[in-house]
């Protein structure tokens, strides 16, 4: 849900895998 939408707004940013990871956390 919420996470996934985090993460697709990272890929659409920078695409790091790394990022995406993080912001799992957060």
């Amino acid at each position: 849900g919420m996470i996934m939408s985090q993460i697709q707004l990272i890929e659409k940013s920078g695409g790091k895998s790394g990022n995406w990871k993080r912001t799992d956390n957060l």
